[in-house]
């Protein structure tokens, strides 16, 4: 692969495994039972021994709803990864949505997306 950004977590860890491939169903975010957001256009990224993260397009939610957190965390597979609160119903959900700006070239397909686990808080991504 002839990449201008790459990864440096690969060179370290070769045996290391990070997927990202369209999600089958429609994706949706819950908060509680109520379904906020809703996509066809989901990703799921599955790295290592964590728990699959599914990434959807940042358009999916209003940006109303998302406001820029100064929290910030590094992967040496992805790259820096930007946070927001999610602001609903006057509740706030702080640093539950992430977001990689500028991944890693082995990352690209994430870019202008959004993720969250489905323990983070009251929030979750669930397949319909």
């Amino acid at each position: 692969m002839n990449t201008s950004n790459p990864a440096p977590g690969f060179s370290k860890h070769p045996g290391y495994s990070v997927k990202i491939s369209e999600a089958d169903d429609n994706v949706g975010i819950t908060i509680g039972d109520e379904l906020i957001a809703q996509t066809s256009d989901a990703l799921v990224l599955k790295e290592g021994s964590y728990p699959d993260a599914y990434y959807l397009p940042k358009s999916t939610l209003p940006e109303s709803m998302l406001q820029p957190s100064d929290h910030k965390t590094y992967c040496p597979f992805k790259g820096e990864a930007s946070y927001y609160h999610l602001s609903h119903n006057g509740q706030v959900h702080e640093n539950a949505i992430w977001s990689y700006t500028a991944p890693f070239d082995e990352a690209l397909k994430i870019k202008d997306h959004i993720a969250i686990y489905p323990n983070v808080s009251k929030v979750a991504i669930a397949s319909e």
